[in-house]
């Protein structure tokens, strides 16, 4: 791609829309009471007690991280590039104009293992350790003091392949919202349903996490048994029509089925398959576009025979016991604000320790 189609690239939002959407707002935010355009507290308004200037509210334009504002923009950056008939799967850096509600001045993800973006909050872009301890996050690093969100992490992997423990249904007999199943109990499910006699063997998810060109393959293998079936359906329907060319839809073919209801489950199944073939091509085309090999996490509409769908589950279960790694590999922490370390806070931030650089190494491998 040609880097003037990917470098600078502006993103002008509609406010309107994202203000209604509660991405972007305007607040009242504590700020030093300094003289504009300095950092020079303004005279008198310095507290003697807290040593350092008074604050005041200030009417400031925030952008909401909260609402996965990384992941809109990117969003809107690649349909951008879409529209230009491209596409761009690599590091990300997004600078926005506008202050983060809280003191936040930049973020990024630790999961999923390959996400390539960090987001940089105006009060941040110029200061370099912002940048320095996002792209630490962005290879896998977790804060070097253990947070709610190293642990929230750690349980989110493990209940996924583990389980919550929680009932599946509530006291009324209704699916329980917060039950989790666990990979290792859906990949049981789906081998226990090959034992029973007239199930469907095609299993249709709209989102999973698995090797892309594995996934490509199983979707190849599905269309190409339907490809067979839908044609031997569509001899079927013609041999019927042709043979009983003289009967009534409501003539008796058989003691069950009239040549209408044979008819239309074949109309059925034709229609049925069909869309399955064409959703599937849909989907190799959508991860074709990713480059490399690796896990990716695709959303979208896909069908599977059951052998290849056990597969695809045995590879996510692979995929959150690396994160699972991840987080285990991160076994030198301190006490918050207490070092000069890069994942630490309310620091200066000036090292990596050797372990962190070693994860951060290993993390490479999944972009």
């Amino acid at each position: 791609m040609d880097d003037a189609d990917v470098d600078d690239y502006f993103y002008a939002f509609d406010k309107e829309d994202w203000t209604s959407k509660k991405y972007f707002e305007n607040i009242s935010k504590q700020k030093p009471d300094v003289i504009p355009g300095t950092n020079t507290c303004k005279e008198g308004s310095w507290d003697y007690a807290k040593n350092k200037c008074a604050t005041i509210a200030v009417s400031t334009d925030v952008i909401n991280g909260d609402l996965e504002i990384d992941l809109k923009t990117i969003d809107f950056y690649k349909q951008k590039l879409k529209s230009k008939y491209q596409n761009y799967n690599e590091g990300i850096i997004i600078l926005s104009d506008y202050e983060s509600p809280s003191q936040t001045a930049a973020f990024s993800r630790t999961s999923p293992l390959d996400h390539y973006a960090l987001f940089v909050y105006s009060n941040g872009i110029e200061k370099k350790e912002n940048y320095a301890h996002e792209i630490g996050h962005m290879l896998g690093l977790p804060h070097s003091f253990y947070t709610d969100k190293e642990k929230e992490a750690y349980k989110n992997a493990k209940e996924s392949i583990l389980g919550n423990g929680l009932p599946e249904k509530d006291s009324d007999d209704k699916n329980n919202d917060k039950y989790r199943a666990g990979i290792n109990k859906s990949i049981q499910k789906v081998k226990n349903e090959a034992k029973v006699a007239n199930l469907s063997e095609v299993y249709s998810p709209t989102s999973l996490t698995a090797i892309k060109n594995d996934v490509i393959i199983y979707l190849n293998n599905f269309n190409e048994k339907y490809v067979a079936k839908l044609r031997l359906e569509k001899i079927d329907k013609k041999r019927i029509e042709t043979t009983y060319v003289n009967y009534k839809d409501n003539d008796m073919l058989n003691k069950t089925q009239t040549k209408g209801e044979y008819i239309g489950i074949c109309n059925k199944n034709i229609k049925k398959w069909s869309n399955y073939i064409e959703e599937n091509k849909k989907a190799i085309i959508e991860l074709k576009k990713y480059q490399g090999n690796k896990f990716e996490t695709v959303e979208t509409n896909m069908n599977f025979i059951r052998p290849d769908y056990i597969k695809i589950l045995e590879q996510t279960k692979i995929y959150f016991l690396n994160v699972i790694a991840q987080v285990q590999s991160n076994y030198i922490l301190f006490e918050k604000s207490t070092t000069e370390n890069i994942m630490d806070y309310d620091n200066d931030k000036k090292r990596y320790l050797h372990n962190q650089i070693r994860i951060m190494r290993s993390d490479i491998i999944n972009y």
